[in-house]
């Protein structure tokens, strides 16, 4: 595990420095969020998923993915709500305690610590399949800025999930998974050497990202941060835990559902 998680921080190390010393230009790090988001990150869930055994990922892991989340979700949403936050700051803050980023930095933990990402699969479905539309109907439903636009708002919000490269991506994946239909080898291989380039792009761009970045802005919001926070990275891998121990799992598939729900929050939850 150690070593793993040494090798991610090594790349995320080149990263920091290409950005500090401005070796890729002065704003890299859109073009390579965007070469993520567009391109090797649908390849990479493309040409995992349609390897994958789907049976050992999607059984007791997606339960647990889903209870956790929901569990830290309703947490979380509680917490703003008492504090006086209207519905709609509260679902983003819910957001932020319980949506992991298995998609960006999940990818690369998921490959040197697991062994796989296949074991995303799980997550992932629950999270781009369930848990963002829903969250994005609430948002429609309780931002007053937003209401004027009625349920066609409503439904183009939630039409903009599935314009996600990475959700098809991940659809094509389970589908080529469940058919058993083979890829022709010239569309395999591009797809193949594309995902090779994902996670390198990735960890690059997040350690750019971190050039000059502050922990905290300003004062404001502090206690809510740390409460969103806390919840992702210590309440929700304590449900997993605590589910993973009731439903009987082995320590291997425990330890999976437990470091996945430990990620931190994913970056869409900011966009």
């Amino acid at each position: 595990v150690v070593e793993g998680f040494a090798i991610i921080w090594a790349v995320i190390g080149v990263g920091y420095l290409a950005g500090r010393f401005k070796l890729l230009g002065d704003n890299p790090q859109p073009v390579l969020g965007k070469m993520a988001f567009w391109v090797t990150g649908p390849a990479v869930m493309l040409d995992v998923l349609a390897k994958a055994d789907l049976k050992a990922v999607l059984s007791a892991p997606l339960l647990i993915a889903a209870v956790s989340a929901t569990v830290a979700w309703a947490v979380v949403f509680a917490w703003f709500r008492l504090r006086g936050h209207p519905a709609n700051a509260a679902t983003i803050g819910a957001l932020s305690g319980s949506y992991a980023n298995v998609g960006n930095l999940g990818l690369p933990f998921a490959t040197f610590v697991l062994g796989s990402p296949a074991y995303l699969v799980a997550p992932m479905v629950f999270q781009f399949v369930v848990m963002q539309p829903l969250t994005v109907v609430l948002m429609d439903l309780t931002a007053l800025e937003r209401r004027a636009g009625g349920l066609g708002s409503t439904l183009r919000s939630v039409g903009q999930v599935f314009l996600n490269p990475m959700i098809w991506g991940t659809a094509l994946g389970l589908v080529l998974s469940l058919t058993h239909i083979p890829l022709p080898e010239l569309v395999a291989q591009p797809i193949h050497i594309l995902g090779q380039g994902h996670v390198a792009v990735l960890l690059v761009g997040f350690g750019i990202s971190l050039v000059g970045a502050r922990l905290f802005g300003d004062r404001t919001g502090r206690a809510d941060i740390l409460a969103a926070t806390a919840t992702k990275l210590l309440v929700m891998p304590a449900v997993a835990w605590l589910l993973a121990a009731v439903m009987g799992l082995d320590g291997w598939t425990a330890f999976v559902v437990v470091i996945l729900a430990a990620l931190p929050t994913a970056q869409n939850v900011f966009v």
